[in-house]
Protein backbone atom coordinates (compact mmCIF):
# COMPACT_ATOMS: atom_id res chain seq x y z
CA UNK A 1 0.00 0.00 0.00
CA UNK A 2 2.38 2.42 0.69
CA UNK A 3 4.17 2.22 -2.69
CA UNK A 4 0.83 2.53 -4.44
CA UNK A 5 0.10 5.53 -2.35
CA UNK A 6 3.42 6.94 -3.25
CA UNK A 7 3.04 6.63 -6.59
CA UNK A 8 -0.21 7.64 -7.03
CA UNK A 9 0.47 11.17 -4.74
CA UNK A 10 2.63 11.99 -7.82
CA UNK A 11 0.37 14.11 -10.15
CA UNK A 12 1.48 12.09 -12.92
CA UNK A 13 -0.20 9.44 -15.70
CA UNK A 14 2.68 6.73 -17.24
CA UNK A 15 4.12 3.82 -16.49
CA UNK A 16 5.04 2.78 -12.74
CA UNK A 17 8.78 1.26 -11.96
CA UNK A 18 10.18 0.06 -8.58
CA UNK A 19 13.96 0.30 -8.15
CA UNK A 20 15.44 -1.26 -5.30
CA UNK A 21 18.27 -4.04 -3.89
CA UNK A 22 16.64 -6.43 -1.82
CA UNK A 23 14.43 -8.98 -1.52
CA UNK A 24 11.96 -6.41 0.61
CA UNK A 25 11.81 -4.18 -1.98
CA UNK A 26 11.25 -7.43 -4.98
CA UNK A 27 8.10 -8.11 -2.68
CA UNK A 28 6.80 -5.18 -2.45
CA UNK A 29 7.12 -4.20 -6.16
CA UNK A 30 5.48 -7.47 -6.94
CA UNK A 31 2.14 -7.16 -4.47
CA UNK A 32 1.76 -4.00 -6.08
CA UNK A 33 2.04 -5.82 -9.40
CA UNK A 34 4.81 -2.96 -10.63
CA UNK A 35 8.14 -4.06 -12.64
CA UNK A 36 10.99 -4.11 -10.35
CA UNK A 37 14.79 -2.75 -11.31
CA UNK A 38 17.11 -4.98 -9.11
CA UNK A 39 20.47 -3.31 -8.10
CA UNK A 40 22.89 -6.03 -7.60
CA UNK A 41 25.38 -4.39 -5.51
CA UNK A 42 22.40 -3.32 -2.64
CA UNK A 43 21.40 -4.79 0.37
CA UNK A 44 20.46 -8.01 0.10
CA UNK A 45 21.29 -11.63 1.25
CA UNK A 46 19.54 -13.83 -1.79
CA UNK A 47 21.75 -14.46 -4.83
CA UNK A 48 20.10 -12.31 -7.55
CA UNK A 49 18.76 -15.33 -9.72
CA UNK A 50 16.52 -16.06 -6.70
CA UNK A 51 15.22 -12.20 -6.24
CA UNK A 52 11.80 -12.05 -8.82
CA UNK A 53 12.64 -8.60 -11.15
CA UNK A 54 12.41 -7.12 -14.35
CA UNK A 55 15.58 -6.30 -14.93
CA UNK A 56 18.88 -5.57 -13.07
CA UNK A 57 21.71 -3.52 -12.92
CA UNK A 58 25.05 -3.46 -10.92
CA UNK A 59 26.50 0.14 -11.10
CA UNK A 60 24.42 3.67 -10.77
CA UNK A 61 25.44 5.10 -14.19
CA UNK A 62 23.16 2.00 -15.86
CA UNK A 63 19.73 3.25 -13.98
CA UNK A 64 18.58 5.40 -17.05
CA UNK A 65 19.65 2.78 -19.27
CA UNK A 66 17.36 0.43 -17.91
CA UNK A 67 14.78 2.31 -17.23
CA UNK A 68 14.78 3.81 -20.90
CA UNK A 69 15.03 0.06 -21.72
CA UNK A 70 11.61 -0.82 -19.43
CA UNK A 71 9.53 1.76 -20.69
CA UNK A 72 10.15 0.89 -24.26
CA UNK A 73 8.55 -2.42 -23.62
CA UNK A 74 5.56 -1.10 -21.78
Amino acid sequence: RPLLASVDAVDRAGPRLFVGDSEVDAETAGRADVPFLLFTQGYRKTPVVNIPHTAAYDHAAELPSRIAQLLKMS
